[in-house]
């Protein structure tokens, strides 16, 4: 296997079952897909992104134009299983993780 690509980033079980308490403390109870119209077909993803953030081109390297780096927002996926629908729960907003993860 290559050394190319990472293990990716995860919640922990710990984290996982924080961000289910924190999302239900703050209202969630169920949640109708936008896109395909089903509900409570919401499963949260137990992998962490942190989109790119953009920053000015005297703090980073600039790359085709556009200027990538700064901080991130580490975030977990929250999946429509019907149809794929994703949205991004900001791990950092509920107090799971800091800023760079």
């Amino acid at each position: 296997m290559s050394d190319a690509f990472p293990v990716q980033d995860q919640l922990s079980d710990f984290e996982h079952n924080e961000v289910g308490k924190k999302l239900v403390e703050k209202g969630y109870t169920s949640l109708t897909c936008e896109v395909c119209g089903q509900s409570n077909t919401w499963v949260l993803s137990r992998l962490v992104v942190s989109p790119v953030a953009m920053q000015r081109a005297d703090i980073v390297t600039k790359i085709g134009g556009f200027h990538f780096g700064g901080s991130t927002m580490p975030s977990s996926p929250l999946l429509c299983t019907n149809c794929g629908n994703t949205k991004l729960i900001n791990l950092v907003v509920l107090g799971i993780r800091s800023p760079n993860g």
